[in-house]
């Protein structure tokens, strides 16, 4: 029987998913397997797919796999040059989302803003009871002290 979980070397056309690690195709714009965008990266060599964990604030170097920094220019363990952005596709702005939470929470503006429908919904069906006013000076708050990267890690593209 075949191990899946065995690593295998990574080919010419290759690359790692800067999100999962995973490995797809060097032209692939979007992961197939979290749905992570991709960033143009130069390839450097082949090397063996590593599965690891990773945090909030580290992301997977594109030429090697290694878990680096979310910030980090260059791969200490390749020394390929990361690209970082700055403003994420799909990202969403913490203090706009704290903004909208704490001046129009009540009627759920802040989860339609931050692609959560059904929870806007809610609110706008209960913003009479003053319970989502509430709830939504407390996420207010929550978004405006929350780590940037936290923040990006869970609503980017409507996760979480």
């Amino acid at each position: 029987m075949i191990n899946n979980n065995i690593s295998r070397a990574r080919m010419s056309d290759e690359k790692h998913c800067v999100a999962c690690g995973k490995i797809i195709h060097v032209s692939a714009e979007i992961c197939p397997s979290c749905g992570a965008k991709q960033i143009n990266s130069v390839s450097v060599g082949s090397s063996l797919q590593t599965q690891q964990l990773k945090s909030a604030d580290q992301k997977f170097c594109t030429a090697c796999g290694n878990i680096v920094h979310i910030t980090a220019d260059i791969c200490p363990k390749c020394g390929a040059k990361q690209q970082v952005e700055s403003i994420k596709s799909g990202s969403k702005n913490k203090v706009t989302a704290g903004i909208l939470a704490l001046f129009f929470g009540s009627f759920g503006v802040h989860k339609f803003y931050l692609n959560k429908p059904v929870m806007g919904i809610i609110y706008l069906i209960f913003f009479w009871t003053f319970i989502p006013s509430i709830v939504a000076l407390i996420e207010g708050i929550g978004y405006l002290t929350m780590d940037e990267n936290v923040f990006q890690e869970r609503y980017r593209m409507g996760n979480l």
